[in-house]
């Protein structure tokens, strides 16, 4: 952002530099915010680091609970089949 003429505090902040206002026409100045918003991201690779980071954090999460989403599926599966006998 910052070679693009803006400064933000966070990478989730840069919709703050032109807030849209419901109602109105989307300002010119709220385009070239999100464009260069956009263009920074894919120039720093920022989207695809947040989702390794949290694709990995998610694996680990499912790693670790194995046994408790193993108990809930058995019971989602028992409902189910249970509701498919009601319901033929």
């Amino acid at each position: 952002m910052k070679s693009g003429g803006y400064t933000v505090a966070s990478p989730l902040r840069a919709a703050d530099l032109a807030p849209y206002v419901r109602g109105r026409a989307i300002s010119a100045a709220a385009i070239r915010v999100a464009v260069t918003d956009v263009d920074c991201k894919a120039r720093t690779g920022l989207v695809k680091t947040w989702f390794d980071v949290e694709s990995g954090i998610q694996r680990q999460q499912v790693e670790d609970n194995q046994l408790t989403l193993r108990d809930i599926q058995g019971r989602i599966t028992a409902v189910v089949k249970a509701a498919a006998a009601v319901t033929g």
